[in-house]
C-alpha cells in the first residue's frame, strides 16, 4: 500500500518538464539547483503507525530519487546524525551535481539519528554552498522538530530573503501536530516558500512532492527580474505585486487577467502568447510588455526607474524621534514646484523605508502637534536617507492635589494652547488628551496647558525645549466630597438614583456658581478648595449641606431628607382595587386648618410609591367618573400604605 501511495504522490515528478535553464556553477549546468536539509536528531526514532520515521523518511526520498529530474542539481545535509547535544552538529553529505541523486538514498540510509535540532543554521549553511547572494537557489527543509539552538529560524528566513539573488526556502514539518510551527513557518514565507505539513509516509511524499514541483516549475517559468535603474543591482528580498494580462493586439493590457503572484522576482506560468505585466513596488508602477515561447524560458529584466529613500525623524540635534507614532507622507512635487494636495503614499513607522518613481517629493513627518517637511528629488536607482528635525519636545504633565501633594489618579481633560508670551495671547488648541497623566509631543515653545479634573479647572504656562522633557504638575488646589442620602438621621443610605447638585458658597452664605451635578446613589466631587453647597432631590423630597473642603482630603458628609414612602392604591365603593382606566394622583400638604395646601407631586399610576417630606399629608385619586382623597401623618424614615376609597 505505501509502495502504491509513494508510485502514485510521486507521478507529478516524473512529468515533470526537462526544459533547459540559463544559470551554472562551477562545473555543472542546471535548470535548477537545490539542497536537502534533514533532520536526523534522536527524536526521528519517534514512530507513526509503528515504523520509525527515519524509516519513512529514507523510504520516501528513496523512491523520489528514482524519480528526480536530472535536470535539477540536488545535494544534501544532514544534523543531529553524529553526536547528542551538539548544536553543531551539522554536515554537507553530498555537493549540488547532476550525479548527487543517485548516491543521496544510499547516504541517508546510513544516518543513525541521535543529536539536537540546530535546523536554521543548517539551512544556512545550505545557502551558502548555493552561493545564494549569487545566483538563483532553493533550500528544502525536512524536520520532524522545532529549533534547539540559539537561531531563529524566521530571522534567518528574512536575512536570506533580503541578501538573496532569488533564495527559496520551503518547510516540510513532519509529525509536528500540536506544535508551535510559527517560526519555522515564516521561515519559508519569508522567503516565497512554502510551509507543507506532514503526518505520515503519504503525506511526506505528497510535501516533498509540491516542493520539488514548485523547484521545477521555478526553474521552467519565463523570469522577469527587476532593477530601480539600468546600473543597479538585481533587487532582493522585496515582494513586488505582479498581475499579468493578455496583451492586446495594439501591444496594451486587456482586462483578461491571466495570473499574479507576490514575490521579489516574475515567475508567470502561462500558455504561449503576449501579455503585459502590471508591476508595483511601493509607489512604482510599471507596465513591462513580454511574450512567452511555448519551447523556450525567457528572462527579462525591466527597469522601474525608481529609487528608495530611508527617513528618520528626531526631536533635535542628538536626539532621535523613535515613537511608533510617527506619521509619514509623501506628496508629489510638479515641474513648477507645486506639491500635489494628493499624496503617494504614507506609512505609520518609526523609521519608514519608500519605493517612488523618479521625481521630486515632499516628505511630511508628524509626531504628536509637532510636524517637519523636506523635499527630496529621487533619480532612477537612488538610495537616499534623510532626516527630517521636527523641533520638539515631550512635555509630560500631571496633577497634584496639594503643592508637592498626591497625584491625581482618575480621567481629566487636557489641552494645551499656543501661546505668545510677550503679548500673553492664547492661540490655536495645540492638542488634547484624556487621563490622570500623560505626554504631548510639541515644537518647541510656549504654551498654556488646561485641565479640567471634574468641577476644577486649572492653567498654568510652560515653555517646551527641543530635545527635551518638561515635565509639569499642575496643582489643583481641591478635594474630594463624598456624599450619600439618608430618609432619617441615622438611618441606613437610600439606593437608587437622586439628582445631586454642588454649588461654590458664596460669603453671604448663599449658593454662587454651580460647579456641577450628576444622577447617582451616591456622589464623589472633585471640587475646588473652600466651603461648597450640596442640594439634593429624590421624589418629591430635597435636602442641601453645607461642607468646608480642604485641599488634598476627602471630606464626607450625608444629606437627611426627613421623608417617608406612601404605597397607594385607589378603590372604589366596594372596595375593588382600580386596575383600569388612567387613576390620576395628587400629594398635598395639609394646612394647619386643615385645609389643602400646595401640591407636593402628581403621578398617574394604579398603585404608586411617593417618597415626600414628613408631616400631614393628603392624598387625592380620580378615575374615570369616582374620586376619593385620604390624609396620612407621615413620619421620617417609615413606609406606610394607604388605600384610597372612593367617595359615595
Amino acid at each position: 500500500m505505501l509502495k502504491q501511495a509513494l508510485q502514485n504522490s510521486l507521478l507529478v515528478l516524473i512529468l515533470l518538464s526537462t526544459s533547459s535553464i540559463a544559470f551554472s556553477d562551477n562545473t555543472n549546468t542546471a535548470k535548477a539547483r537545490t539542497v536537502i536539509v534533514l533532520d536526523a536528531s534522536g527524536s526521528m526514532w519517534g514512530q507513526i503507525d509503528g515504523k520509525n520515521k527515519i524509516v519513512i523518511a529514507r523510504e520516501v526520498i528513496a523512491a523520489m530519487m528514482d524519480n528526480w529530474d536530472p535536470g535539477i542539481h540536488v545535494g544534501l545535509v544532514a544534523y543531529g546524525h553524529r553526536s547528542e547535544g551538539d548544536c553543531n552538529d551539522i554536515e554537507a553529505l553530498l555537493p549540488v551535481a547532476a550525479d548527487s541523486a543517485a548516491q543521496l538514498s544510499d547516504v541517508v540510509n546510513s544516518l543513525n539519528p541521535k543529536g539536537k535540532t540546530p535546523l536554521s543554521a543548517a539551512v544556512q549553511q545550505a545557502a551558502e554552498s548555493l552561493r545564494y547572494t549569487e545566483q538563483p537557489a532553493t533550500v528544502i527543509l525536512v524536520t520532524d522538530g522545532l529549533e534547539t539552538c540559539d537561531m531563529d529560524p524566521c530571522a534567518l528566513g528574512k536575512t536570506l530573503a533580503e541578501s538573496g539573488v532569488d533564495f527559496t526556502s520551503h518547510v516540510v514539518g513532519f509529525d509536528l501536530e500540536g506544535q508551535d510551527t510559527s517560526a519555522i513557518q515564516c521561515l519559508a514565507e519569508s522567503t516565497g516558500g512554502q510551509f507543507l505539513t506532514a503526518a505520515d509516509a503519504t503525506t511526506l511524499t505528497n510535501a516533498l512532492g509540491a516542493a520539488v514541483q514548485q523547484v521545477q516549475q521555478q526553474a521552467d517559468a519565463d523570469t522577469l527580474w527587476l532593477k530601480l535603474s539600468d546600473d543597479s543591482e538585481i533587487l532582493k528580498g522585496v515582494t513586488v505585486s505582479f498581475e499579468y494580462y493578455v496583451a492586446n493586439a495594439d501591444g496594451s493590457a486587456s482586462e483578461n487577467r491571466a495570473s499574479y503572484e507576490y514575490s521579489h522576482v516574475g515567475r508567470p506560468t502561462l500558455e504561449a502568447g503576449n501579455y503585459v505585466a502590471s508591476i508595483a513596488l511601493g509607489s512604482i508602477h510599471r507596465y513591462y510588455p513580454f511574450s512567452v515561447s511555448a519551447t523556450e524560458k525567457t528572462e527579462h529584466t525591466v527597469v522601474l526607474d525608481g529609487g528608495t529613500i530611508k527617513l528618520n525623524a528626531i526631536l533635535d540635534e542628538g536626539t532621535v524621534a523613535n515613537e511608533g507614532t510617527l506619521s509619514w507622507t509623501v506628496y508629489p512635487v510638479d515641474d513648477s514646484g507645486q506639491a500635489s494636495s494628493q499624496h503617494i503614499t504614507f506609512a505609520y513607522d518609526t523609521s519608514p523605508l519608500f519605493y517612488l518613481p523618479s521625481g521630486t517629493y515632499d516628505v511630511h513627518v508628524s509626531l504628536g502637534a509637532a510636524s517637519a517637511s523636506q523635499r527630496q528629488t529621487i533619480t532612477a536607482g537612488d538610495t537616499l536617507e534623510a532626516t527630517l528635525d521636527l523641533r520638539a519636545g515631550h512635555l509630560l504633565y500631571n496633577a497634584s492635589f496639594t503643592e508637592n501633594g498626591d497625584l491625581l489618579n482618575s480621567t481629566a481633560s487636557w489641552e494645551v494652547y499656543h501661546y505668545d508670551a510677550t503679548t500673553q495671547t492664547v492661540g490655536k488648541r495645540a492638542s488634547y488628551a484624556y487621563g490622570a497623566t500623560g505626554t504631548f509631543v510639541l515644537t518647541a515653545g510656549s504654551y498654556r496647558l488646561d485641565v479640567t479634573a471634574d468641577t476644577i479647572v486649572r492653567s498654568d504656562i510652560v515653555e517646551v525645549t527641543a530635545g527635551e522633557d518638561t515635565n509639569h504638575t499642575i496643582v489643583l488646589n481641591g478635594g474630594y466630597l463624598q456624599s450619600n442620602l439618608l430618609l432619617v438621621e441615622g438611618g441606613e443610605p437610600i439606593q437608587g438614583t437622586h439628582s445631586w447638585e454642588a454649588y461654590v458658597l458664596n460669603d453671604d452664605g448663599s449658593p454662587g456658581q454651580r460647579l456641577t451635578y450628576t444622577y447617582a446613589a451616591t456622589v464623589n466631587f472633585l471640587v475646588p478648595e473652600g466651603n461648597i453647597r450640596l442640594a439634593v432631590s429624590s421624589g418629591a423630597a430635597s435636602a442641601f449641606g453645607d461642607a468646608n473642603v480642604n485641599a488634598g482630603e476627602t471630606t464626607s458628609t450625608s444629606l437627611v431628607l426627613n421623608a417617608g414612602y406612601i404605597n397607594a392604591s385607589f378603590t372604589d365603593s366596594s372596595d375593588t382595587t382600580m386596575n383600569s382606566g388612567t387613576t390620576s394622583w395628587g400629594v398635598y400638604a395639609i394646612n394647619d386648618d386643615d385645609s389643602t395646601g400646595n401640591r407636593i407631586t402628581y403621578t398617574y399610576s394604579h398603585t404608586p410609591q411617593f417618597l415626600v417630606p414628613a408631616g400631614k399629608i393628603r392624598l387625592k385619586a380620580s378615575n374615570d367618573k369616582i374620586s376619593g382623597s385620604a390624609d396620612v401623618n407621615l413620619k421620617a424614615g417609615e413606609t406606610q400604605t394607604i388605600v384610597v376609597k372612593a367617595s359615595e
